[in-house]
């Protein structure tokens, strides 16, 4: 019985795979792209990755890869931004030696903050601002299932709203410097930033998000 952990060795025959996926995620003319590699579960997914990684390691082209582990975060941090955490400290660290990139990239990383606060007020009931989203529906449209015969419990929905307004205030800190915090400006200033660093570290980013499998239809 082999353990499960993925392998840099070739035990299996996937490094025609492997080569496959490095040929198009390096085909300039096809950036951006996402790749899905399928496979029930333990059939060497997480192998074929890091085969793919060791082969861009070894090529003249110098890339920026970040390797995230959805399945560490299950539970425990949301997904999208522990991603962007994940992203942003990769980049951090490869603009160690460049004093300008560092302070963009470390600026970069403080915008995470802003993003993951929207991220909870919207996943906590957006009472604050009066406009309900998905996330926080699907939380609070759990709370009707929890009852008996399913009978909704108001103490329990009147606790998700109190808590909705517990995390603003416990997070005011993040925006109380600005006055004038705007979700959709922060998000496009966000996204500037980051095509901004990207486009001065001008090396090509590949993101592997590993064990989406393992994870909730949820979450993934």
């Amino acid at each position: 019985m082999w353990s499960d952990k993925e392998s840099k060795i070739d035990f299996l025959n996937f490094n025609e795979t492997a080569e496959s996926i490095k040929d198009l995620i390096t085909e300039k003319e096809l950036m951006p792209i996402s790749i899905g590699v399928f496979g029930d579960w333990g059939a060497g997914k997480s192998t074929i990755l890091e085969l793919t990684k060791a082969s861009l390691e070894s090529d003249e082209q110098e890339y920026i890869q970040v390797h995230f582990d959805a399945w560490t975060f299950q539970g425990y941090d949301d997904a999208k931004a522990a991603l962007l955490e994940t992203i942003a400290s990769t980049l951090v660290k490869k603009a160690a030696d460049d004093k300008n990139l560092s302070a963009k990239a470390k600026e970069f990383a403080g915008r995470i903050d802003k993003i993951r606060l929207m991220g909870l007020l919207m996943d906590g009931g957006a009472a604050l601002a009066g406009i309900p989203t998905m996330g926080g529906i699907q939380k609070i449209m759990g709370l009707f299932s929890g009852g008996d015969d399913g009978e909704l419990d108001v103490d329990d929905v009147k606790g998700a709203v109190d808590g909705a307004k517990d995390v603003a205030k416990k997070n005011k800190g993040l925006i109380k410097d600005n006055k004038s915090f705007s979700p959709p400006k922060e998000i496009k200033e966000f996204r500037k930033a980051y095509s901004d660093l990207l486009k001065e570290f001008d090396k090509p980013l590949i993101v592997y998000v590993d064990n989406l499998d393992r994870c909730s239809p949820f979450n993934a």
